[in-house]
């Protein structure tokens, strides 16, 4: 019970304790703000990795990452800031270029001077019918007859498809695709992955590895501490879609691959439910 109550309650407290005097004032906060540099995106539709992928990065490259736009960082300092602020373990030098965190289209065209040749683009992207009901406000109370239907995936998942076609537009020297099943399923591979692309020594990796359990930990802990509490645990790439019968995954499957014919095709066919 002792451990519940620290895991639960205690721990998330000295979480918020730690990162309660984010300032876009703050001198570190500044210098990242300030940089000049290529930058680096990491886009991600909402809950497909994002914060877990942005732990993984600091620790592999020491830079921090951070949401585009600091204002953010007052709003939610638990889900924006630099995760180095929080954990020590992770070394992030504040002094490094950002990777900057970002949900949507118009992230990226409300900086007016983004440059894809010259630009880096992580993508994470999820199981679309995991992570859009994750997304939905009901949850496991969806209506199952419409939620997948065609007007649906056109007009309120289109954020999702979109960001899908950002990654598409985006010059293949410039960019890499993760998918949020591969870190939960494929840590190391998918680490190697992103330190190739970053020309970051894979060495690092193994010294991730061996306290694997801890930045699990850590990074559940801080997720629990935000307003939107970790189902899986980050145990289990396929949970939500648990709720629908085969027959409404195989009616969503046929509906996305009608809309959206090339991104299914590209991206999306791994997921196929028939």
């Amino acid at each position: 019970m002792k451990n519940i109550i620290f895991l639960f309650v205690v721990l998330p407290c000295i979480i918020f304790c730690q990162i309660s005097h984010y300032s876009v004032n703050d001198e570190k906060l500044t210098i990242i703000y300030n940089s000049t540099g290529p930058r680096t995106y990491l886009l991600s539709y909402p809950i497909s990795g994002n914060s877990w992928s942005r732990y993984c990065l600091e620790y592999i490259t020491k830079r921090p990452t951070a949401y585009l736009y600091p204002d953010y960082i007052q709003k939610i300092p638990f889900a924006n800031g630099p995760l180095g602020y929080v954990f020590d373990v992770l070394q992030t030098d504040m002094t490094k270029d950002p990777i900057w965190k970002v949900h949507n289209r118009n992230d990226i065209l409300r900086l007016k001077t983004y440059n894809p040749v010259r630009e880096k683009l992580i993508f994470i992207v999820r199981n679309p019918i995991e992570v859009l009901i994750r997304n939905h406000p009901g949850l496991f109370n969806i209506d199952k007859e419409n939620f997948f239907s065609v007007s649906h995936i056109q007009n309120e998942f289109s954020v999702y498809f979109d960001n899908i076609r950002i990654f598409d537009e985006w010059p293949s020297e410039n960019k890499i695709l993760i998918y949020y099943e591969d870190l939960i399923s494929d840590i190391k591979s998918t680490l190697r992955k992103l330190c190739n692309f970053l020309n970051v020594d894979e060495a690092i990796i193994n010294s991730f590895m061996e306290q694997y359990y801890s930045h699990v930990e850590n990074e559940l802990n801080l997720y629990n501490a935000q307003s939107r509490k970790t189902i899986t645990k980050g145990n289990k790439a396929i949970y939500y879609s648990n709720s629908l019968s085969q027959e409404d995954l195989e009616k969503a499957d046929i509906n996305i691959r009608f809309v959206h014919p090339d991104l299914w095709e590209k991206y999306l066919k791994r997921f196929s439910s028939m």
